[in-house]
């Protein structure tokens, strides 16, 4: 049994609020409005928390990790701008922290859970970009479907779990928002019974806005099926493919009320398992 897509099925967190612009010299974002200006400069020394931070993600395009500050716990990601050409690419659209405040803002006003968003900043050094980050609140583990599989994939949750997530991209797409991830990794679960849970997402680096076409729904939905399906055998879970690409496939179609093309999708489906590099787990 699968419940509604609602940030209040997951733990409640007593940092919550609005957000506000600051600026200090270089620096600009927008940040919890309840944060006063001592803890804006705490919270500005991305460089001093990541180094003692708890790390999460250390690669060449970001730099994550959990840190603790007066008794909470936070996530923190910095995007590491690690060649010239990264560089000159920051000059041009949205910088990636505002582009996740804004689904962050997108995902609750749908009632879909994400994390609370403390901070996003950029910081600029003369031309160019020195610095961008986030910050959110952390939720306790296990966070993922990724670490909670054995759930996820066990008999009597599986179909609803795979119709939910699909109900979940279906959900995201009428609203003209693509994910641009949706591995089981970036999609939050938690457990409420033996046959009962709650979905949300985050990690939004790959989110778009605008017009959802027919590629976007196929590539979204084969990441969907392609990463559940690997995570499955990664954890020596017998998983049956085709079980799993029909259920998710039909439950996206009767939620987002659109046929998916068939040949573009198995097309996504081939390319996604194809080329393992670009598509990580």
């Amino acid at each position: 049994m699968t419940l509604p897509l609602e940030s209040q099925s997951f733990p409640a967190s007593e940092i919550r609020g609005e957000l506000r612009a600051f600026k200090r010299q270089k620096c600009y974002g927008y940040c919890l409005a309840s944060l006063d200006e001592t803890e804006i400069d705490r919270f500005l020394d991305v460089e001093g928390i990541l180094n003692s931070a708890r790390t999460a993600k250390d690669s060449l395009g970001t730099t994550a990790g959990i840190f603790s500050l007066n008794g909470a716990d936070f996530f923190i990601k910095r995007y590491n701008a690690y060649s010239f050409k990264r560089k000159f690419r920051q000059l041009f659209g949205m910088p990636r922290p505002f582009r996740t405040m804004r689904a962050t803002e997108e995902m609750l006003k749908l009632h879909i859970a994400v994390p609370q968003l403390i901070m996003a900043l950029e910081r600029k050094d003369s031309f160019f970009t020195r610095c961008q980050a986030i910050i959110t609140v952390a939720y306790p583990e296990p966070l993922t479907v990724a670490e909670q599989i054995s759930f996820a994939a066990a008999d009597g949750v599986i179909g609803g779990f795979l119709t939910s997530v699909a109900r979940l991209a279906a959900k995201i797409h009428r609203h003209n928002i693509v994910h641009g991830d949706m591995k089981m990794q970036n999609i939050l679960m938690r457990q409420l019974s033996d046959m009962e849970f709650a979905l949300g997402l985050f990690d939004f680096d790959g989110v778009q806005f605008g017009p959802v076409s027919m590629r976007k729904r196929c590539k979204e939905v084969a990441r969907i099926i392609t990463s559940f399906i690997k995570v499955c055998r990664q954890n020596d879970i017998q998983i049956e493919q085709e079980r799993v690409e029909s259920t998710v496939r039909s439950a996206y179609n009767e939620a987002a009320k659109i046929e998916l093309n068939p040949a573009i999708l198995k097309r996504y489906l081939r390319q996604i398992a194809a080329h393992k590099e670009r598509y990580p787990l």
